[in-house]
C-alpha cells in the first residue's frame, strides 16, 4: 500500500496521451463495472466508458473484488466487444482501450498483511501480467515528509 500503484498508471496515461479512469473494485457489486439505473437514469460506468472511446483504465484492489465483478471484467477484456447486461448494449473494444489492475497481493489470495483478499481464478489470473514492484525506503524522504506533517499541525520537536 502506498508505493505509488496508481499514481504511476496516471503517468502511464498521460506519458501515451490517453484518458485516465480509475475505480476502486474493494467491496464494489458489478454496477462498477456495468453502470447502473438511477431514479434520473443510467449512469454509464467508467470502465464501459474506457472500453468505448479508449484509455487507460486501472482497476484499483482488483484482488478484493466481488468475482462476479471480476467476471465482468473478465468477458470484456477476453472479447473484442462486451454486452452489458445492466443496459443491454454491445459495446465493441476501442483500439486504445488499456486496462491495469492493481491490489496488494498477487492475486492469490489472503497473505498476513492483507487478510481480506481473493484469490482469483485462472482465467482472471491469464488477462494480465503479473509482477511485483519494490520500493526502497527512503529514511530522507520520510523524515521530511513527516516534518513537513508536523509543521503543519503547529507541531515542533
Amino acid at each position: 500500500a502506498g508505493t505509488g500503484k496508481s499514481s504511476a498508471c496516471r503517468w502511464a496515461a498521460e506519458k501515451m496521451s490517453l484518458d485516465y479512469y480509475e475505480v476502486n473494485l474493494a467491496g464494489s457489486l458489478a454496477s462498477a463495472v456495468t453502470g447502473k439505473h438511477t431514479m434520473d437514469g443510467f449512469i454509464e460506468a467508467e470502465f464501459c466508458k474506457a472500453y468505448a472511446e479508449g484509455g487507460v483504465m486501472c482497476l484499483e484492489e482488483l484482488d478484493m473484488a466481488h468475482p462476479q465483478v471480476v467476471g465482468a471484467i473478465n468477458n470484456a477484456i477476453a472479447n473484442g466487444h462486451y454486452h452489458n447486461p445492466t443496459n443491454g448494449i454491445s459495446i465493441k473494444r476501442h483500439e486504445n482501450f488499456h486496462v491495469v489492475a492493481n491490489g496488494n497481493t498477487l492475486m492469490t489470495g489472503a497473505t498476513h498483511e492483507h487478510n481480506a483478499r481473493v484469490k482469483l481464478d485462472g482465467a482472471s489470473l491469464d488477462r494480465f501480467r503479473l509482477g511485483r514492484v519494490q520500493v526502497k525506503r527512503d529514511d530522507m524522504l520520510m523524515s521530511h515528509i513527516i516534518q513537513s506533517h508536523l509543521t503543519k499541525a503547529g507541531i515542533t520537536l
